[in-house]
């Protein structure tokens, strides 16, 4: 299980290290919407992007608001042993170990230039995280999502995410 926090921290880490593209749209009719910490919070510079690599499937989406110290970034993953399709995606305390297929979500803020918070889901499953795809297609990918997350530098502390909406132009990965 400690192997799979590591891997799946580092992949979350790695799509907000993330380059950009200049060239991603970004159009009104993409959104990226959550109740965090019971304030409704829109985030804009919304993108997902679709990565096949051995040995499996992800669709990453992400969205941002603010900048430098006040940055705030949220990102949802499911990742899977199949090609992601429609449906609900859940980690909780009675899922198996050796899963092939669950949802990650991460919300970081940063309350300084040198000081983040990190809160990402529960991997042992004490807390819940879902993320339901409703629409998914070569292009695009809108559905739901919620969560409590743990902070990830203290393991214990929670924080809520609840009335998560998305709707994002997928962009396939560079290899």
């Amino acid at each position: 299980m400690k192997k799979l926090l590591l891997i799946s921290t580092c992949v979350i880490l790695a799509f907000a290290a993330c380059k950009k593209d200049s060239n991603k749209a970004t159009t009104s009719s993409l959104s990226l919407s959550a109740t965090v910490s019971g304030t409704n919070e829109t985030f804009s510079n919304v993108t997902a992007q679709s990565i096949v690599d051995t040995p499996g499937y992800t669709i990453g989406i992400s969205g941002s608001r603010g900048s430098g110290a006040n940055l705030e970034v949220l990102q949802l993953e499911v990742n899977s042993a199949n090609p992601v399709t429609t449906g609900t995606y859940t980690l909780n305390s009675t899922t198996s170990s050796n899963i092939n297929t669950f949802p990650l979500l991460a919300y970081y803020k940063y309350t300084s230039a040198t000081n983040e918070l990190i809160y990402g889901t529960d991997l042992t499953g004490t807390n819940v995280s879902t993320i339901t795809i409703s629409s998914i297609s070569s292009t695009n990918v809108q559905g739901t999502f919620s969560g409590v997350l743990i902070d990830q530098m203290d393991g214990t502390t929670t924080d809520a995410i609840t009335n998560g909406k998305f709707n994002a132009t997928i962009t396939k990965a560079k290899q």
